[in-house]
């Protein structure tokens, strides 16, 4: 089951990207919000600072979210399953049909939609995760929650604590119901989809040592987009057929330890035999 979909017009990641991509009404706040704190993730963390301020007075509309929840939800249940998650998302923008699917890959973005909204599997949302997730959100309207979506992608961008939250609950959200493990083809979608989106940004950002001095962050060190395919592609060649929470909780603290060298792996750390086996793998495959 895929879950890719399709922005017409891309999410442009700079910050001027990101102004220029809010409705026009909310154009010059985001910029007042850029200029002011120069930085893409410390604008969006006190714009999502003040917006919750501002949320605690007024807040976004209980009956306007349950008129929107009504609206995608079964006629013969109190959920928004599959039926209701394709007319929201097409309401959202994203497409869905599979000559799009060469376009960005938006599965971040929408995990962490489900993490807000605490969706508890794919295409599913509950009556209470839907009207609690919006209004600590702030929104009530779709073009609303088409700007907060922009957000929430940068700050899933910006943000490690952000990101390693919503990988976190990507594992319990993509689990099979009474499994303790990730399906291995599953996982591998997932991790395509986020390692992807988080190499080369804040998210999954090497973060060496407290006992590395002088440490030149431009010349290359830490994991990068070809890591990411060798560990898909061990991962695939394994006879494994799930993935344990172990392994998928600890691989971010690996990939932001790494700098670029395996040959500097510590096999005696407390990482999981298969992310050590990895790594010999790699040495391996990269000196042949």
């Amino acid at each position: 089951m895929s879950c890719r979909f399709i922005i017409p017009d891309g999410i442009i990641m700079s910050p001027k990207g990101v102004a220029r991509e809010w409705k026009p009404h909310l154009q010059k706040e985001a910029k007042r919000y850029l200029d002011k704190y120069k930085r893409l993730d410390a604008a969006i963390d006190a714009y999502f600072q003040d917006s919750g301020s501002r949320r605690s007075g007024s807040g976004a509309s209980t009956s306007k979210l349950i008129t929107l929840f009504e609206k995608y939800k079964d006629p013969d249940g109190d959920i928004i399953s599959t039926q209701g998650t394709v007319q929201f998302f097409t309401e959202l923008g994203f497409k869905q049909d599979e000559e799009a699917m060469d376009g960005p890959d938006d599965t971040p973005k929408l995990l962490s939609l489900a993490y807000e909204l605490q969706s508890p599997r794919l295409g599913e949302w509950t009556r209470k995760g839907w009207t609690d997730g919006w209004k600590s959100i702030g929104c009530d309207t779709i073009d609303g929650m088409k700007t907060a979506l922009t957000c929430l992608e940068a700050k899933l961008g910006t943000d490690p604590s952000y990101f390693r939250t919503v990988y976190t609950f990507t594992f319990n959200f993509a689990r099979s119901e009474g499994q303790r493990s990730l399906v291995k083809d599953t996982a591998l979608e997932y991790w395509k989809s986020l390692l992807h989106f988080g190499v080369g940004k804040d998210a999954l950002r090497y973060m060496p040592a407290d006992d590395e001095e002088d440490v030149d962050m431009d010349q290359g060190q830490g994991w990068t987009r070809e890591h990411t395919e060798m560990w898909l592609e061990y991962m695939r060649a394994r006879d494994d057929v799930a993935v344990s929470k172990d392994t998928w909780q600890m691989l971010p603290d690996f990939i932001r330890s790494f700098d670029g060298d395996f040959n500097k792996h510590d096999d005696q750390a407390a990482w999981p035999t298969i992310i050590d086996q990895f790594v010999e793998w790699a040495k391996r495959v990269s000196a042949a």
